[in-house]
């Protein structure tokens, strides 16, 4: 480069400083800032995806609570479709003597009290009423435990409170001296407590 003259070398060195400016000029003018946009458009594709991510898996979440709602729904109608409605005292009697049938022989019911309909307060607006029936009978003692076990566990909307349970016979009593059957046996009483079915 010493051997070219002067004036050349100048415009050599001009144009050289030139092409430098120009490429820093393109650099920081145009291809710093698409290179900006184009990260920012990155960045806001990578958020995009995530929302569409969160927005299936909330999607499929709603579907999921969707099927538990009609499930819960199907089983609240079944339930439901089982508690006391119309005359109450007749479904109490229809209701226990369809559930005594394995019970015939070793727990007696004969007496049934009208029922007595009351507000549950143990919830809020809660939309069942319940009604309370008294029961009176005589039963061997296993046989009575298996009775009040399984009814509760076959009918989830009734309770069975206040069991009071006696020796039927008393053999040191002044009475007529019972059977040895019936001192085996007990009279009991309890409440029946049901929820009411509500009219739409």
């Amino acid at each position: 480069m010493n051997k070219l003259p002067k004036e050349k070398r100048d415009r050599i060195i001009l144009v050289v400083l030139g092409t430098v400016f120009l490429i820093t000029g393109v650099w920081f003018g145009l291809i710093k800032s698409q290179r900006s946009t184009l990260e920012k458009y990155t960045t806001d594709n990578v958020q995009a995806q995530e929302k569409v991510t969160n927005a299936k898996r909330r999607i499929e979440k709603e579907k999921q609570i969707q099927a538990d709602l009609d499930l819960a729904g199907q089983g609240l109608k079944t339930v439901e479709d089982e508690m006391a409605s119309g005359d109450l005292y007749s479904w109490l009697i229809v209701t226990l003597n369809k559930f005594r049938i394995p019970y015939t022989n070793t727990v007696e019911i004969p007496n049934f009290s009208r029922e007595t309909v009351a507000e549950v307060l143990l919830i809020p607006n809660f939309p069942y009423k319940a009604a309370t029936f008294t029961i009176r009978g005589t039963a061997y003692y296993h046989e009575l435990g298996r009775f009040v076990a399984d009814f509760e566990n076959t009918f989830l909307h009734i309770r069975l409170l206040n069991l009071e349970m006696e020796p039927l016979g008393l053999p040191n009593s002044g009475a007529v001296k019972a059977s040895l059957e019936e001192e085996e046996k007990l009279s009991f009483k309890m409440e029946i407590v049901t929820l009411i079915k509500p009219t739409t």
